[in-house]
């Protein structure tokens, strides 16, 4: 991720803005495909089956045009609920993206794999790489805090306690340090990174078809096994 004094000034100007950013903004939607999602029947014209208690295992192919780090989702929502339940998916091999979520209601649902551009992931990338080569930071590092008071506005807005304290003491420790590296540190961490992927801008993400599924009650598995 190439960093420039005037992007910087443009994130500034643009964080928490709630109009979608443009197709070059960071967390743009351009050219994000979502495909091959697993199980299904018949492309979604019939429905999944599972009884209460089973994990519901979904793998979709997840790819973009580009360079950075793409994060995914899966979606649950029961027919008699509006939010959707989430659970984070994880790429197994090349292209290929893998999440379960738990079955715990006795309803008809839908579910779906959501995906969208990693911002703070690709950033986090572009820093260390920058920073292995001895090259100075200072915009990243303001466009990694920019990125953290963002997140920070979002884990608040969803009453995150915990994950606001967290970011709110990367940010107290970026303030305090005086040295690039210094700075850099406590924004590198593997424990902040999952913080702000809980907490990512979703305004631009991509969602795939939604796939009816059935959860029937434990008996009904026993009596099909007979």
């Amino acid at each position: 991720m190439t960093t420039t004094r005037a992007s910087v000034r443009h994130a500034i100007e643009t964080v928490g803005e709630a109009d979608e950013p443009d197709g070059d903004a960071i967390g743009s939607r351009r050219g994000i495909i979502i495909e091959r999602i697993t199980p299904e029947l018949d492309g979604g014209r019939y429905p999944v089956k599972r009884v209460v208690g089973d994990q519901l295992l979904v793998t979709a192919d997840i790819f973009a045009d580009g360079h950075g780090l793409l994060d995914a989702a899966v979606l649950l929502r029961a027919d008699d609920e509006t939010a959707w339940r989430r659970a984070p998916m994880r790429p197994i091999d090349n292209d290929r993206w893998s999440g379960h979520v738990e079955l715990l209601r006795n309803r008809r649902h839908v579910y779906a794999v959501e995906a969208w551009r990693d911002a703070f992931g690709s950033w986090r990338d572009g820093l260390r790489k920058k920073l292995d080569a001895g090259v100075a930071v200072p915009n990243e590092i303001e466009e990694g805090r920019l990125l953290l008071v963002a997140a920070l506005r979002r884990a608040e807005k969803t009453n995150a306690g915990d994950d606001a304290v967290r970011v709110r003491d990367a940010l107290a420790e970026l303030e305090l340090s005086r040295s690039e590296g210094a700075r850099a540190a406590p924004l590198l961490t593997d424990d902040l990174l999952g913080t702000l992927r809980r907490h990512a801008d979703l305004r631009s993400a991509s969602q795939s078809q939604e796939l009816p599924l059935i959860v029937d009650r434990e008996r009904a598995r026993r009596v099909d096994t007979q």
